[in-house]
């Protein structure tokens, strides 16, 4: 059968710069193809590159050659999702659509009847989409089975996502964790599926059964990246790399031999000193940490099952070893007070050096701070919530006024200032602009790093603002700290 899968390019990403790749949707192209159908996979951004003032021809001319229609992605996606499934019918009232992903998996009945699709699929699509294209499947909402081995599944279609196009694009500005490369070619990966955690402000769209793929597997898979692609940085896109360390050690050893800079996320709890050690050895240079706060109260009511303890050993361990840090403080729990927000805001103060971004909880859909303001009234009407982009809920223990100020107000601490010591322009870059090549001075060991083609376009780099956008934040090649310059 023919078949598109696309994925829609999404607002928060100007065309040419730096996106997350959406490996869901070339997992199901892969599991597609496998089975011998015609797929077009469409990854709107690359396709907007390549066809330009004609890219609205040759999507319809594309849709026109197609039967179904496949699409998904998060709730935060709603507005792509939509206007592509509006233009699709446009062009062909007849095609099949089907929809999945956390849009769907989050509040089926809703975004069923919301997108008008005719068929939806709540939870891993790989195995059950092919029942669904054979006919086998006829329910409109499609409640899929948990996928037990994982190693079964096909590798994401890299081709069709043209990660070649998305690589030759790539600059040591583009990411929070590129800055170690000049010339990065970074591709995300997965070793494990769901997690066995049940945070409150977290949903996670492919169940909540834990699994991990085998060591042969997940390595099948970057040595294809490698030699294939030509990779030198790999995100390990996981919400829990690991459950236990053995595999942990596994993982490190496989990475050391694969000579690639890496990056993933991790508890707190287990990120001890000889831990990150041996990440560090095996070339991690950066961890994202579940912090989210510092007040046990608050840490509990988020269900972290972690405790303000453990977030500062694992910070300091970090640090001392020379990893590089993520992570998040998140106001506006439900059980948050003014004086545990203030409280916060002085933790962060005085640990500046770690570079954690403030941010706001979302209720986003499926979590269980969403179904707990939806049953309390917070949230009067799910689809407009949605459509307004999840926006902050005010907790009833709060002092709004008091709060915004407070928080304004320790902003002006967020500036980790590094010296720039050197700045030679280099070439104009299509998308981004003026590039650089440029020489910093670390705030924190005083190493000069020299980055090429470095740009500081809106969005780059991530991380402070410099106090009132005029600054930008980047990891220093030495000692993995990020720090703040001006150009």
């Amino acid at each position: 059968m023919n078949i598109i899968v696309m994925a829609p390019k999404t607002r928060y990403n100007n065309l040419g710069e730096f996106y997350d790749l959406p490996l869901g949707l070339a997992y199901i192209s892969s599991a597609l193809r496998k089975h011998g159908h015609n797929v077009a996979f469409v990854n709107e951004h690359e396709q907007m590159i390549i066809h330009g003032d004609n890219y609205t021809n040759w999507l319809n001319a594309t849709i026109s050659r197609n039967e179904v229609f496949c699409i998904g992605g998060l709730s935060s996606h709603y507005h792509e999702i939509k206007r592509l499934i509006n233009h699709v019918k446009s062009v062909k009232p007849d095609i099949k659509i089907i929809v999945g992903g956390g849009i769907i998996s989050s509040e089926p009945e809703l975004m069923s009847a919301e997108l008008g699709c005719d068929q939806c699929v709540v939870g891993e699509g790989e195995d059950v989409i092919i029942d669904i294209i054979s006919g086998k499947i006829k329910d409109k909402i499609v409640y899929a089975k948990t996928i037990t081995d994982i190693d079964s599944i096909s590798f994401p279609d890299y081709d069709g996502l043209l990660v070649n196009n998305y690589l030759d694009r790539q600059l040591c500005g583009d990411c929070y964790y590129f800055y170690q490369v000049d010339k990065p070619r970074a591709l995300p990966i997965i070793s494990s599926r769901s997690c066995p955690f049940r945070c409150s402000f977290c949903f996670s769209p492919i169940g909540k059964k834990y699994r991990q793929r085998s060591i042969e597997n997940l390595c099948t898979e970057i040595e294809m990246l490698k030699s294939k692609y030509n990779i030198n940085i790999l995100a390990i896109c996981d919400e829990l790399i690991s459950l236990d360390t053995e595999r942990l050690e596994k993982i490190c050893a496989a990475l050391k031999r694969f000579d690639v800079k890496w990056t993933t996320q991790m508890r707190v709890s287990q990120a001890t000193e000889p831990i990150l050690r041996m990440m560090k050895d095996s070339g991690c240079i950066n961890i994202s940490f579940g912090i989210e706060h510092v007040n046990d109260t608050v840490l509990n009511s988020m269900r972290k099952k972690t405790t303000r303890a453990q977030i500062e050993n694992a910070l300091s361990a970090a640090h001392d070893v020379g990893m590089g840090i993520q992570g998040n403080i998140l106001f506006g729990d439900p059980a948050e007070t003014y004086e545990m927000l203030a409280d916060a805001l002085v933790w962060w103060k005085n640990n500046i050096r770690y570079g954690l971004n403030l941010s706001r909880v979302s209720a986003y859909p499926g979590t269980e701070i969403y179904k707990k303001y939806v049953e309390s009234g917070k949230i009067p009407d799910k689809m407009e919530f949605i459509k307004q982009n999840c926006p902050f809920i005010i907790p009833t223990s709060y002092d709004f006024n008091k709060s915004e100020n407070i928080i304004a107000d320790f902003k002006n601490y967020n500036n980790l200032p590094a010296q720039v010591v050197s700045k030679v322009k280099t070439k104009i870059d299509k998308y981004r602009g003026q590039l650089y090549d440029v020489g910093i001075k670390c705030f924190h060991c005083n190493h000069i790093s020299n980055y090429v083609d470095l740009y500081v376009g809106a969005g780059s780099h991530g991380g402070s603002d410099m106090n009132n956008g005029h600054g930008y934040r980047i990891g220093c090649k030495h000692c993995n700290q990020r720090t703040d310059f001006r150009l």
